[in-house]
């Protein structure tokens, strides 16, 4: 949540692990954001969780748009929140927006699973248009007769394997090759 949606009124909450029971369900804070205003920014490591009841977001990655996310009911921050780490993206409003904010999101799940399968469900429609992705990736890489050692290199990293702190893309050319 950004430093201006912080100091909206009625924004008095403590910070992370301090004030509140680790299992207790704070109540949620109710918010409100105008068109090209940041809702959260990438880096951040807020834990909250954030529901979009009105609206229209995008969501992203750099300076590229990489989703549009409509209300009611969309699920915002839960990655962040389930792995305790910072936020990976950026959200901005592109329709006046109002939110519901959810600041102990395992409790919440715990206590409410209508919730947690709604979470599910986008984390799967994301993995399922990940993996889209990737296998267009690779299609567009074997169309391009791109070197099967550079594709093997490209499958590796995307694998995990590392050799000496580099990707084995980056160790068997693949970038440079490409004009990078």
């Amino acid at each position: 949540m950004t430093e201006d949606a912080k100091k909206s009124p009625g924004w008095d909450r403590p910070a992370p692990g301090k004030g509140t029971a680790p299992d207790a369900i704070t109540p949620p804070r109710h918010w409100t954001c105008g068109p090209g205003k940041p809702v959260f920014k990438d880096g951040e490591s807020s834990f909250d969780v954030i529901v979009l009841d009105e609206g229209e977001v995008e969501v992203l990655v750099g300076d590229e748009r990489v989703a549009v996310v409509k209300g009611p009911g969309a699920v915002l921050g839960e990655v962040g929140a389930l792995l305790r780490k910072p936020r990976s993206a950026t959200v901005r409003a592109l329709t006046p927006c109002s939110f519901t904010v959810y600041r102990n999101f395992e409790s919440l799940l715990a206590k409410n699973p209508a919730i947690l399968l709604q979470v599910v469900r986008t984390l799967a429609e994301r993995l399922s248009g990940t993996n889209e992705r990737i296998d267009r990736v690779f299609t567009l890489l074997h169309r391009a007769k791109v070197d099967e050692d550079i594709i093997d290199a490209v499958a590796e990293t995307m694998q995990g394997a590392r050799v000496k702190g580099e990707n084995l893309a980056a160790r068997k050319g693949f970038w440079s090759r490409l004009g990078f």
